[in-house]
């Protein structure tokens, strides 16, 4: 009797866990997949830059997401996780600039071709180059609210922003075995974050275009 109830708790636990991870990566999956199709649609219709530079974001994201279901936690031992982790904030932070100093963007992709090597040379950079990407996806949104250059719903991609702070962060240091949250938390809080993160930046670039 009692072993068929610790049984039947341990399938509810197991069940519970699955959906908790399963449900929030494939919500981010079509999110993402809509981020592709609807900014590359406005990019081709409009050649502005900063539906391109999302775009690009949001594959590296759907690859990330899309190991994340594949091979599930395995893919976070994977040599490319902590570069799609990184890649994702430098092209929405590159996205982000565009909107706010559209004369000056370049100086700041030029950071963004830079920060790509240096990862692909050492991943001991990432932690600071998803920081200064973290930093301007967080910040410039609100330079650009206060500016009166674009509407509160900006504000969305801020909030994206300290998500992908958090989550970025803590997928680098554990892929470089050096993790600042325990594993069993990043685990947990991982699929979410990225559903959330993915939501706010939809959700923001798509209503700055509709300002």
């Amino acid at each position: 009797m009692f072993l068929m109830m610790d049984s039947e708790i341990s399938f509810i636990i197991s069940l519970e866990n699955i959906i908790a991870y399963y449900t929030p990566l494939i919500l981010t999956l079509i999110i993402s997949i809509l981020g592709i199709f609807y900014f590359m649609l406005y990019y081709y219709k409009n050649k502005k830059y900063h539906f391109l530079f999302s775009s690009i974001g949001f594959i590296a994201l759907l690859v990330l997401v899309g190991a994340l279901l594949s091979i599930g936690v395995d893919a976070l031992g994977l040599s490319i996780t902590p570069v799609l982790g990184a890649l994702l904030p430098l092209f929405i932070s590159l996205a982000v600039f565009y909107l706010i100093f559209p004369r000056m963007w370049l100086y700041y992709f030029v950071f963004v071709i830079l920060g790509i090597i240096l990862i692909g040379v050492t991943k001991l950079s990432i932690p600071v180059i998803h920081s200064i990407a973290g930093l301007v996806i967080v910040a410039f949104p609100i330079y650009g609210l206060i500016k009166k250059l674009y509407p509160w719903k900006i504000i969305f991609i801020t909030l994206g922003g300290i998500l992908i702070g958090v989550g970025g962060l803590a997928l680098a240091s554990l892929s470089m075995g050096k993790p600042i949250l325990p594993l069993e938390m990043v685990l947990t809080l991982l699929p979410s974050i990225l559903f959330l993160m993915s939501l706010f930046f939809f959700f923001g670039f798509y209503l700055v275009t509709k300002k």
